[in-house]
C-alpha cells in the first residue's frame, strides 16, 4: 500500500471536514453540567474541573486538527493525558470525568494493529475501572461500564479500517484508470504513425518519382502535394511524440507501481507542483532513471520521492534505504540524468548515509529560459 509524505498528509487533512471531530466533544457536557451543579465543590474545585475541560478541548483539537501526521508515539501521549486527566479530575471533582477515559480508548483506535489497540485499549479501561473502585464503585458496576465501552472502540478501529480500506480502493481504481487511458493513447498514437505515416511516406515518394518524368505543366502541382504530404508527415509525428511525452503525475503513478511490484514501499508526494513543459518532462526523465535504479540495485525496502516548488527552484529528491553501492556506478544512467538536469541550469547532489542507502537531489531553478 502506497504511504504517502507528512506535507502531503497536512495537505489532505487541512482539505477535509476536520472539524466533525469537534461534534464528540458533546459528550462533555455531562462533566460540565455535573461541575457547575455541584453543591458539594468549592468553588477552587469547580475552577480546576472548567481548566481541566479547556486543557481536554485544547489537546483533543491539536490532536484531530493535526491527524494526517499520525505515529504512534503521538497516539499513546494524547491517550495518556487524557487518562492522567480523568484520574486527577475524577478523584477531585466528581465521576463524570471518566468520560475522558472513553476518549482516551477512542484515541487508541488510530492504532493499524489490532493486538496492540486491543492491548493499550484494555489497560487505559482498566485504568479507569481501577479509579472507580477506588472511589467506591462496586465490582460489577465498573465491569459493566467497561464491556460496552471497549466494544465501542473496537467499532471505532473497525470504521477506520473499512475506511482506509474503501480509500485504497478508490485510489487503486483511480490508477487503473489513468494507466488504461495512458495505454489506449499510445495504442492511438501507434496506429497513428504506423498507418498514416506510411501512407504519406509513400505519396512522398510516388510524388517524387513522378515530378522526374512527367511534363513541366504538371510538375508543379506534383510538387505542391509532395510539399503536403511532408508536412502532414511531419504533424504526424509530432502528434506522436507529443503522446510520448513524459509528466511528472504519469511517472509518479509509474513509480508507485513499479516499486510495489518490486516489494518497495513507495513514499510519494500527492500533488506535484505545476511547472513549465520543458523541466516537467526533464524531472520526469530523471525520476524514471532514478527509479529504475532503486528496482535494480538497490536492494532497498523503502523509497521516498519528495517533489516541490518555491520562488526560486524546482527540487525531486530519491531517497531509498538500500545499499549505497548499488545505486553509484557511473554506468547506470548517471551521465544521462546529469547532462538532463545541467542543460536546464540545474544540479545533481547525491548523498550517502552511514545506516545504508542513497539519496538522489535534483535541483533546477524556476526562471530558466529554456523551461518555459
Amino acid at each position: 500500500m502506497t504511504k504517502f509524505s507528512t506535507d502531503d498528509a497536512v495537505h489532505r487533512w487541512r482539505s477535509s471536514p476536520w472539524w466533525i471531530a469537534l461534534g464528540f466533544l458533546i459528550y462533555l457536557g455531562y462533566p460540565l453540567a455535573a461541575t457547575l451543579n455541584s453543591h458539594t465543590r468549592t468553588i477552587s474545585l469547580k475552577l480546576l474541573g472548567l481548566i481541566g475541560i479547556l486543557v481536554f478541548v485544547a489537546i483533543y483539537v491539536w490532536h484531530y486538527r493535526t491527524a494526517g501526521i499520525q505515529t504512534g508515539s503521538k497516539i499513546l501521549v494524547t491517550a495518556g493525558l487524557f487518562a492522567v486527566l480523568g484520574t486527577v479530575l475524577t478523584v477531585m471533582v466528581n465521576d463524570a470525568y471518566g468520560c475522558y477515559f472513553v476518549y482516551g480508548g477512542v484515541v487508541l483506535a488510530a492504532l493499524k494493529d489490532f493486538k496492540q489497540f486491543a492491548l493499550l485499549g484494555i489497560v487505559i479501561l482498566l485504568w479507569g475501572t481501577g479509579v472507580a473502585l477506588t472511589l467506591g464503585d462496586s465490582l460489577v458496576a465498573a465491569t459493566l461500564t467497561f464491556i460496552p465501552f471497549f466494544l465501542i472502540m473496537v467499532m471505532i478501529w473497525g470504521t477506520y479500517r473499512y475506511i482506509e480500506m474503501n480509500n485504497d480502493l478508490v485510489k487503486s481504481q483511480n490508477q487503473v484508470k489513468q494507466l488504461a487511458k495512458g495505454q489506449e493513447r499510445l495504442r492511438i498514437a501507434q496506429d497513428l504513425h504506423d498507418v498514416l505515416g506510411q501512407s504519406l511516406s509513400a505519396i512522398v515518394l510516388r510524388s517524387e518519382l513522378l515530378g522526374r518524368v512527367a511534363p513541366p505543366s504538371i510538375q508543379e502541382e506534383l510538387h505542391r502535394i509532395e510539399l503536403l504530404a511532408r508536412q502532414a508527415l511531419v504533424e504526424v509525428r509530432q502528434v506522436v511524440q507529443g503522446r510520448h511525452e513524459p509528466t511528472m503525475v504519469s511517472e509518479l503513478l509509474q513509480a508507485s507501481l513499479i516499486l510495489e511490484q518490486a516489494g518497495i514501499l513507495p513514499v510519494l508526494p500527492n500533488h506535484p507542483a505545476d511547472l513549465p513543459v520543458l523541466i516537467d518532462q526533464t524531472l520526469a526523465l530523471v525520476l524514471r532513471e532514478a527509479v529504475t535504479n532503486v528496482v535494480r540495485h538497490s536492494h532497498a525496502t523503502q523509497c521516498v520521492i519528495r517533489y516541490g516548488k518555491d520562488a526560486d527552484q524546482v527540487t525531486l529528491s530519491i531517497e531509498d534505504d538500500g545499499i549505497a553501492e548499488g545505486n553509484m556506478h557511473p554506468g547506470q544512467g548517471i551521465v544521462g540524468m546529469r547532462q538532463r538536469v545541467e542543460s536546464l541550469g540545474g544540479r545533481i547532489e547525491f548523498f550517502t548515509f552511514p545506516t545504508g542507502g542513497v539519496k538522489l537531489a535534483i535541483i533546477v531553478p524556476c526562471e530558466t529560459e529554456r523551461g518555459f
